[in-house]
């Protein structure tokens, strides 16, 4: 789970700090974050970017199926397109994403396959 070339801390279990910047660094770039500095607190950034970020955690760990409940739910509409596009870029990639919405139009524009579900 440690980025190439970092250490995780034994005594806290973390990330060491230059490991963190690593990450964020590449996931920042990767997925257009907006974000005065990696310190940022996540609660003071927009929607959007803070639905990135948790995406860049996820990549983060090099799953092999990526599942997505709601993701955009309360973002703008411009940042709902810019992740529309990173889901769809992920696919192209070879991830598996499974997208979960109520939103039949971003269903629509996200889905390559559908599967509707009515009382479970």
């Amino acid at each position: 789970m440690a980025a190439t070339g970092s250490k995780i801390s034994s005594r806290t279990h973390f990330f060491a700090e230059s490991a963190e910047l690593e990450i964020f660094d590449a996931y920042r770039e990767k997925l257009d974050i907006r974000t005065p500095g990696w310190k940022q607190t996540v609660g003071n950034l927009s929607g959007g970017n803070q639905q990135k970020i948790v995406i860049g955690k996820w990549l983060s760990m090099r799953p092999d199926v990526l599942i997505v409940d709601e993701l955009t739910r309360g973002i703008d509409v411009g940042p709902k397109a810019e992740i529309h596009n990173l889901l769809r870029e992920l696919a192209a990639q070879g991830y598996a994403v499974i997208v979960i919405s109520s939103e039949m139009p971003e269903v629509l524009h996200v889905a390559d396959r559908i599967v509707a579900m009515y009382s479970g």
